[in-house]
């Protein structure tokens, strides 16, 4: 069965949460986690 579509508003926060496979790290380098974090901005 098809999820409905979420509600979406600009002024509400959004929790993101990114997990790898087994709750491996996504981010090798602090580098890579501050490219992730700009991209969201």
């Amino acid at each position: 069965m098809v999820r409905p579509n979420r509600i979406w508003s600009p002024v509400h926060f959004h929790h993101v949460v990114s997990r790898g496979n087994r709750r491996a790290d996504l981010f090798e380098e602090d580098l890579d986690f501050n490219s992730f974090l700009s991209i969201l901005d």
